[in-house]
């Protein structure tokens, strides 16, 4: 399992952001050619990032366009069996739609030496009716890994304000429906006010605690702060090693420091240690 603490968004035909984009520390890119393209320059997103993933190495994404859109079509056409560690898919709405996907996908990865079911496919749930179909869409291709949450579309589609308590029915079903099809943790949505950090950090916060892996950033002033939160300190690091080291020892329910460690907290506890970087 890679680590999704920080998915940093980039237009991908803007050469100063993507070139600042790699000077980051982030566990991924997503070279987007959605929301961050215009109409009139999506014809130069798409061939400046067939171009970028040729002539750069990195755990790169791309974003395309929803399904139903006109530019979706030249956009796999194009990105298909690129070298990228996964396509991003815009304003997912149903199981059917991603299923499609899927077979186009698998056509063009033949077509282009690739062996199908290659590429990642990673749904981005922003409105209520994927919301709602959201255990479908888990389960519609072995493609999927991970679903992402836009906050902003899902907003808008329920009318309201971004943020608040509507988002906590959302993050936690996607956290629900994430475990109950065995996929990974979902990762949370872009904070569109890049200034404001102490928001961003207390939303992340809260993303953390409901089960979330990670957040998506849209400017590097967002990166660190994301980062560190769902990164486990040296703290949590250590309590988890003794909290699985009892277990082990004991090989059954144990106490540790006058608390029960039974078999729910060692695997939150072997959940923190597969999240910190560079434990074995």
């Amino acid at each position: 399992m890679h680590l999704n603490r920080c998915l940093l968004f980039a237009p991908a035909h803007d050469e100063r952001k993507l070139g600042r984009a790699l000077t980051l520390d982030v566990d991924g890119l997503i070279l987007d050619l959605e929301d961050a393209v215009e109409a009139e320059n999506k014809a130069t997103a798409r061939e400046s990032a067939r171009s970028f993933l040729g002539t750069h190495t990195g755990r790169f994404f791309v974003r395309l366009n929803a399904a139903a859109s006109p530019y979706f079509l030249q956009d796999i056409l194009l990105l298909a069996g690129a070298p990228l560690a996964g396509l991003v898919l815009a304003k997912t709405e149903s199981a059917a739609e991603l299923s499609r996907v899927d077979w186009l996908l698998g056509l063009l990865e033949r077509e282009k030496g690739v062996d199908p079911g290659t590429t990642e496919i990673m749904p981005f749930i922003e409105s209520a009716r994927a919301l709602e179909n959201a255990p479908a869409i888990a389960a519609a291709s072995p493609r999927v890994r991970r679903l992402l949450f836009g906050g902003n579309d899902y907003a808008a589609d329920i009318g309201v304000a971004y943020g608040g308590p509507a988002f906590f029915h959302a993050r936690s079903r996607l956290v629900a429906v994430s475990r109950a099809h065995g996929l990974e943790p979902p990762v949370d949505t872009v904070n569109p006010d890049f200034q404001d950090l102490p928001a961003l950090a207390a939303e992340a916060r809260t993303a953390r605690r409901l089960g979330f892996q990670g957040k998506m950033a849209v400017h590097p002033a967002q990166v660190d702060v994301i980062r560190q939160i769902f990164t486990p300190t040296a703290a949590e690091v250590r309590d988890a090693e003794r909290i699985v080291a009892a277990f082990e020892a004991a090989g059954a329910l144990t106490r540790l420091d006058g608390r029960m460690v039974e078999l729910p907290q060692v695997k939150r506890a072997r959940r923190i240690l597969a999240a910190a970087p560079g434990h074995d």
